[in-house]
């Protein structure tokens, strides 16, 4: 899994697919030192401390290659 195949990486390591973040699938988005990991459509860590987007939790719900 690379990031490329997800959309575009920022210097920050989120990828980014219609607005929504995501993760790379291998450590998860990092922010602030702490890590979430995805796996179907939850978000397990720390949600407190998780990357958000559009006041949403991290989700890779509907995102796909296209």
């Amino acid at each position: 899994y690379s990031p490329s195949e997800y959309g575009i990486f920022n210097k920050q390591h989120i990828c980014t697919i219609n607005n929504n973040v995501i993760s790379d699938f291998k450590t998860g988005i990092q922010n602030y030192g702490n890590k979430c990991s995805i796996v179907g459509n939850s978000v397990f860590g720390n949600p407190s401390t998780c990357i958000k987007n559009s006041g949403q939790y991290v989700t890779q719900e509907a995102n796909v290659k296209q």
